[in-house]
C-alpha cells in the first residue's frame, strides 16, 4: 500500500440521541476498528468451501458451512450472514450494550448487552449502499428506544449476524455471531423516552 493511500476497507459508526419529541440531543461518530476473528473465518468457509469452527453469541462451538452439495428431491433452505434483525429480536442486527472492557479478537458477544425490556430494538435495515467514485458502501441502521424508564449509558456497539442450514433432515442453526465489537470512547447517555438511532458504514475503496 503506499503511502497515504486510504485504508483499503473502512468501517465506521454513528449514534444520533433524539428526546421523546424527536429533538436531537447529540450526535457522535468514529471509526471502528473492530472486526473480530469470527468475520474473517465466516468468510474463509464461503472463500475456500470448507467448514470452520466458532462460538455462537452464546459460547457455544458451532461448526458453519457455507457450501451446499448438488442433491436432488431434498429441501434446501439456508440463511448466511444476514444482519437485518427484526424488530424486538436482539440476537442479531446492531446491537448496543453497557460493557466498557476493550475489544479482543477473540471476542464472541458484546460484554453486556442492552436488553430489549430497557432499550427497545426496531429493525436492523439496510439504509443505502452504493458506489460513489472509487468507493462502494452499504450502511445499517437500527433505533433503540429507552422504554426503561430510567436513563441508560451505551458503551459498546456491535454488529451480529444470523446463520441456518437445513438439507434434508440435516437442520443447523439458527444461530447468531458477532462480527464487529467497539467501545465507545465515552458512553452516550439515552434519558427516558428518548430514542437513538445507530448506523454501521462499510466501505470498501478501489
Amino acid at each position: 500500500m503506499s503511502p497515504g493511500k486510504p485504508v483499503n476497507v473502512q468501517v465506521s459508526f454513528e449514534l444520533e440521541v433524539r428526546d421523546k419529541t424527536g429533538k436531537l440531543l447529540k450526535k457522535v461518530s468514529g471509526a471502528s476498528r473492530s472486526f473480530v476473528s469470527i468475520f474473517l473465518q465466516w468468510l474463509l468457509t464461503g472463500l475456500v468451501s470448507t467448514p470452520y469452527t466458532f462460538k455462537d453469541r452464546g459460547g457455544t462451538d458451532r461448526e458453519v458451512y457455507t457450501h451446499i452439495p448438488a442433491q436432488s428431491g431434498v429441501d434446501v433452505e439456508f440463511i448466511n450472514m444476514d444482519v437485518k434483525g427484526p424488530a424486538d429480536d436482539v440476537n442479531y442486527g446492531i446491537l448496543v450494550g453497557y460493557g466498557t472492557t476493550s475489544p479482543a479478537p477473540g471476542d464472541y458477544d458484546l460484554e453486556s448487552p442492552a436488553p430489549n425490556s430497557e432499550l427497545k430494538a426496531y429493525e436492523t435495515t439496510l439504509e443505502e449502499c452504493g458506489v460513489s467514485g472509487n468507493e462502494t458502501y452499504a450502511t445499517f441502521k437500527r433505533v433503540f428506544e429507552n422504554v426503561s424508564g430510567a436513563d441508560n449509558t451505551i458503551n459498546e456497539l456491535g454488529l451480529a449476524a444470523k446463520y441456518y442450514r437445513k438439507v434434508g433432515t440435516d437442520e443447523r442453526g439458527p444461530w447468531y455471531f458477532l462480527l464487529i465489537r467497539d467501545v465507545l470512547s465515552t458512553g452516550q447517555t439515552v434519558p427516558a423516552g428518548a430514542t437513538v438511532t445507530v448506523r454501521y458504514t462499510i466501505k470498501v475503496t478501489t
